[in-house]
């Protein structure tokens, strides 16, 4: 029988506040490598990771977008062959399939590989569904085949402490005859540097993560203890006796007023015999200049995260930057963030492809969609129709950019031929045309009057 695995707990000890926090982090699965054992752990501690998702809003919503904006899309299936038939892709890859494709990649964006078992039919030998469960729960082990080659699992720690192999997808005919019941996992991860295993993009940042967090952590510990001190307010004068009704001395009075107009300050009454100046009152400054500095140095490293992943503040709902209504920088952002969006997709394009050949047989490139972004969507259209309806742009090239913009309109209801196609049109009325007519005139202009735009 061999030993459980272990994966490694450890997180940076220069940050105390945050491993002694990390110390009452409570998981249903312990999960550690032991050395010696095959076990091959990430170069990211999954305990890290876990700590970072849980304490740092950016890192996870640049993850959850990206792997969204990347899966829950249209797939294109284009056979390399007229006598392929794809309807089996289009069947598996629903949205069902999707998500759990997407639940993988939104680990491999945060822990550096992302897991699916892929349950099969026992009849057909083909797949039935992917089963996505969570990177933290899995990781590769390497053993000697009956024939002295090295073989790779995935082994994932189910809840009850068990320990599952797996067989990875593309590696099936490494495996000896007795491993043929094992299950399937597709297994997502790997760069240039690790065969299983990415490093995560906020890796790079992970020191300024962690100075982040614990900043936000001391933040909410000057707010649970109070206001920060700002300074101290000295009364000097005259002896002072205390209030016959309360009790109180002057500067308790004093300090109980302060106090509930919210200053943060401390009060202080100093007794003075000085009869030329029976009163003074003093404020010495004395609050942390630094702050100001901690929060410019907060706001950076959210910048840089966001960097990291080449995502948009806009995207993440952050929309603090004014911009002209004459300005074309919106356009240019969505655009340069569909080339990363499909940069992104191309190694999982290329997985998909990868995965249909082994398992259906079936060999046709993959095409994923990208989101059309609703606010740059609505200012083309609404460009268009300001450009027909000045005359600037004929109807049929009018129809041919709503017909990109909106493809669910129905267009079968005009003749597209038609030669007022070829006119321009100013506030509704048509420029040219002889007697104003065509063959389908009437039509069209029906069509343009119900069409929602």
């Amino acid at each position: 029988m061999s030993k459980p695995m272990k994966i490694a707990t450890s997180i940076n000890p220069r940050y105390s506040m945050m491993k002694s926090l990390s110390d009452e982090e409570k998981t249903t699965v312990k999960m550690d490598y032991q050395p010696g054992q095959g076990y091959i752990a990430p170069p990211v501690s999954p305990v890290l990771t876990k700590y970072i998702l849980d304490h740092n809003s950016k890192v996870d919503a640049c993850c959850d977008v990206l792997s969204k904006d990347t899966t829950l899309q249209s797939y294109i299936f284009t056979p390399t062959s007229e006598e392929i038939d794809v309807i089996k892709l289009e069947k598996f890859w629903n949205k069902y399939n999707k998500l759990q494709l997407c639940l993988a990649i939104y680990e491999v964006k945060s822990y550096g590989y992302g897991c699916c078992e892929i349950i099969m039919d026992s009849k057909t030998n083909e797949p039935v569904k992917l089963a996505q469960f969570p990177a933290k729960t899995a990781i590769i082990r390497k053993q000697t085949n009956s024939s002295g080659k090295d073989v790779y699992y995935a082994v994932q720690r189910k809840p009850n402490g068990q320990d599952v192999k797996l067989r990875l997808h593309n590696l099936l005919d490494s495996y000896d005859e007795k491993d043929k019941e094992l299950p399937i996992c597709l297994w997502i991860g790997g760069d240039n540097e690790n065969t299983f295993y990415a490093t995560p993009k906020w890796f790079k940042e992970s020191d300024n993560l962690l100075g982040k967090i614990n900043l936000d952590i001391l933040n909410a510990s000057n707010l649970d203890s109070g206001n920060q001190i700002g300074g101290v307010i000295t009364f000097t004068g005259p002896p002072q006796r205390p209030n016959p009704d309360t009790g109180d001395k002057p500067e308790e009075a004093l300090r109980k007023q302060i106090t509930k107009a919210g200053t943060g300050n401390i009060v202080l009454y100093l007794e003075s015999m000085d009869k030329d100046y029976p009163l003074d009152v003093n404020y010495i400054k004395i609050s942390n200049d630094n702050w100001n500095y901690l929060t410019t140095y907060a706001e950076n490293i959210d910048k840089d995260t966001l960097s990291c992943y080449r995502v948009p503040k806009t995207r993440l709902m952050i929309n603090d930057e004014s911009e002209s209504m004459n300005s074309h920088k919106s356009d240019s952002i969505w655009e340069i963030y569909t080339i990363t969006l499909n940069d992104e997709q191309l190694p999982y394009e290329l997985l998909i492809q990868e995965f249909n050949k082994i398992f259906f047989k079936i060999t046709a490139e993959v095409d994923m969609d990208t989101p059309m972004f609703t606010d740059k969507r609505e200012t083309e259209i609404q460009n268009t129709i300001n450009l027909f309806n000045n005359g600037l742009i004929t109807l049929g090239q009018a129809i041919n950019r709503l017909q990109k913009l909106l493809p669910d309109l129905d267009f079968e209801e005009i003749e597209l031929t038609d030669m007022v196609m070829a006119e321009r049109f100013f506030n509704g009325s048509v420029l040219g045309l002889d007697n104003g007519k065509s063959a389908d005139y009437d039509n069209i202009m029906n069509w343009l009057k119900g069409a929602d735009f």
